[in-house]
């Protein structure tokens, strides 16, 4: 049980950096206000170490962290993050996107989402007896995390003088003092994760898909119909597949809130790669014999960028537009091929 703060015991370890930071919280504490922006205490005897992160001198950021007593390791997995729950975790569970461990307290488990890499039966236990300060930091907007090294806390600060303000980080430290008296989360209890580096492979398929379309579409170009259906197919694909690989990637995790853009990135990539294997499939396969068109150049403007473009009218009545400045009544040949998927591509016109 944590002593209230009029009665700890408290001893200034360290201090260093600026601009002055804690020097509201060491006058609460009955301490010399020295100016620092990195301070280390000793509360109860247990070592709190504070710092800030500034930005062209002005104070965005508050962490502190408090290391567990007798722990060597840096380990900072598995872990318990908890932070406030916003409409995109609770979109994500209604999805089945991501799942979280419910406690049973109705005013706790609607505000703190809880984001773990340990199972569901670590996190009750680790939590069961300390909702209320975990719930009232997260309300102060924290976002705290507890790995096998240590305790650690921060906010995202708008109003440095309300957050870095004595009594309000008093009342801040009691709480973090209160839930460090769980302890670390148990290593034995660690869930493996599938997938950790799942956006990373996400993103090289994107790019992967966006050489290909570049490939196929110059390739075998003008096969647009079956560009369009190709990539609509893909998306819907893409979004079908969503849930299933959120569920995989997941694992048995009781938490798993990492997986919106790895699901953009795949949906992205399965809608070029349909498009790319539509271009390719109806380009490469197709054995029907070709046939050529004739046309004439009729106009001449300034296409994208202000560059030189000429229309072509081909003798079936279409028009087409290429880059460069070719006169007018220009005659045009074009090799066309049926399409094994029954969609037209085009060789490159030559010009007579």
């Amino acid at each position: 049980m944590v002593r209230s703060s009029w009665e700890w015991k408290v001893e200034v370890l360290k201090t260093s950096g600026s601009p002055d930071a804690f020097s509201p919280l060491l006058r609460a504490l009955r301490r010399d206000a020295i100016g620092c922006s990195r301070l280390e205490l000793s509360i109860e005897g247990r070592t709190v170490k504070l710092s800030v992160s500034t930005h062209k001198g002005a104070i965005t950021g508050l962490d502190v962290r408090l290391p567990w007593p007798g722990v060597t390791t840096t380990a900072d997995e598995p872990s318990i993050v908890l932070r406030r729950e916003g409409v995109g975790d609770v979109e994500g569970k209604k999805e089945g996107i991501n799942r979280e461990v419910q406690l049973g307290d109705e005013a706790f488990d609607a505000a703190v989402y809880i984001d773990a890499s340990v199972n569901d039966r670590e996190v009750k236990r680790v939590l069961s007896d300390v909702r209320q300060p975990v719930l009232e930091l997260v309300n102060g907007e924290a976002k705290v995390k507890l790995t096998p090294a240590a305790l650690e806390a921060h906010w995202q600060v708008s109003s440095p003088k309300e957050v870095l303000d004595g009594g309000r980080l008093v009342l801040e430290l009691s709480r973090l003092l209160a839930l460090a008296e769980v302890g670390p989360p148990s290593t034995a209890d660690a869930i493996v994760r599938r997938g950790e580096n799942l956006p990373v492979v996400a993103l090289v398929a994107l790019v992967i898909s966006v050489a290909l379309t570049f490939v196929t579409v110059i390739r075998w170009p003008g096969a647009h119909l079956v560009e369009s259906v190709g990539g609509i197919l893909g998306m819907i694909a893409g979004l079908l597949l969503r849930v299933p690989l959120a569920r995989f990637v997941r694992g048995d995790s009781g938490s798993y809130n990492r997986l919106r853009l790895t699901l953009l990135l795949a949906v992205l990539a399965l809608g070029l790669t349909g498009l790319s294997t539509g271009v390719f499939v109806n380009g490469a396969f197709d054995t029907e014999p070709s046939f050529e068109v004739g046309g004439v150049v009729v106009s001449q403007h300034l296409g994208r960028h202000n560059a030189r473009s000429h229309t072509v009218r081909w003798a079936d009545g279409l028009e087409s537009d290429y880059g460069g400045a070719i006169p007018n009544g220009t005659r045009v040949s074009q090799v066309r091929h049926p399409g094994a998927l029954g969609d037209v591509w085009h060789e490159a016109p030559r010009y007579h």
